[in-house]
């Protein structure tokens, strides 16, 4: 049963990687912002020295919200290094990413946690997505088939390694990370997945969806 009170502790650490992408960044946040919780998150975005007017939204958001935190790079440092300096700043016990101009349906942080605190809070846990056009089409994209809480780490790699944004990651496995130390854009993804891969000791997985990705190729 999950217990309904709510936490002086940040149960979640969100981190918003932020590179001109003025367009999109509002839809991101607010989806994340406006979550109803019985918990304490906090959104951490990391603005990447962005030319257009993305700074000053996450200004307004940073001066509005308690929970929202925002980190200026001074340079462009790339998607790695961005990623990185989020989890550096984070307070929470578990870590998630979430791509700026991508987003989260309504609620589901709420089912997140209920999740990893039901499944006694594993080092990781792998979940669904959707995928969306810019005509709003939306598929679920079902990496994984069933649910399977406990899976042979042998079989796990097609449902574990790539994207950040489908996995919930214990904090304190993120510690001594050398993700990030290299600025990278192309690539990064793996570099992450495969570095928590091995760390990890106990991986769970979840065929709900929550993250929306934005195809607009």
């Amino acid at each position: 049963m999950v217990n309904n009170t709510i936490s002086t502790e940040f149960f979640l650490s969100i981190i918003i990687p932020v590179y001109n992408v003025e367009e999109y960044l509002k839809r991101c946040i607010d989806s994340i912002l406006y979550q109803k919780t019985n918990f304490k998150y906090e959104i951490i975005a990391v603005d990447d020295h962005s030319t257009d007017h993305s700074l000053k939204i996450l200004l307004d958001y940073e001066k509005n919200h308690d929970n929202f935190h925002l980190i200026k790079h001074a340079l462009n440092s790339k998607l790695s290094v961005a990623r990185k300096s989020g989890i550096e700043k984070s307070v929470g016990k578990y870590i998630m990413h979430v791509d700026s101009d991508d987003w989260i349906v309504d609620d589901s942080l709420q089912k997140i946690r209920d999740f990893i605190v039901n499944t006694n809070y594993p080092d990781v846990s792998v979940f669904n997505y959707f995928s969306e056009d810019s005509f709003g089409l939306r598929k679920k994209i079902n990496i994984i088939n069933e649910l399977n809480l406990n899976p042979d780490r042998n079989k796990i790699h097609k449902y574990f390694l790539g994207a950040p944004w489908n996995k919930i990651v214990k904090k304190t496995l993120l510690d001594d990370i050398v993700f990030g130390n290299i600025g990278i854009n192309n690539g990064e993804d793996l570099v992450y997945s495969t570095e928590i891969y091995f760390k990890a000791d106990r991986i769970v997985i979840n065929n709900y969806a929550f993250y929306i990705y934005f195809n607009n190729g």
